[in-house]
């Protein structure tokens, strides 16, 4: 919808969404509460190849706007969180565990998140 709006020469359809985004990262920084952003993975891209690694399929640098990512893998019928980044010391980078809402939750600390 945007490149209907504003076009795409010089990529114009980008700044205007990331105009939006911006927006809404701000409005959502400013809740006095706990806010959930979920986004699908994609492969990462360098010179025309792909790097191995999975990345958000998001605005650019949406994990500059948030303190904790998260990615949820399963195995069978086990749900895993493996910690990208971290700015809450209860939840250090890299580190994977059984993911529940309850996990989190002993590790953050309920009263946070109540």
């Amino acid at each position: 919808h945007y490149s209907r709006k504003v076009g795409t020469q010089f990529s114009a359809h980008y700044g205007e969404a990331n105009r939006d985004w911006k927006r809404l990262a701000t409005l959502l920084s400013s809740l006095d509460m706990n806010v959930v952003l979920t986004c699908f993975q994609k492969n990462e891209w360098a010179n025309g190849d792909m790097t191995g690694r999975m990345v958000a399929d998001g605005p650019k640098k949406v994990d500059h706007a948030v303190d904790l990512v998260i990615e949820v893998r399963r195995v069978g019928a086990d749900r895993f969180g493996f910690v990208h980044k971290s700015r809450i010391h209860e939840l250090p980078s890299d580190k994977e565990f059984p993911f529940s809402y309850d996990a989190i939750a002993e590790a953050y600390g309920r009263e946070v998140l109540a």
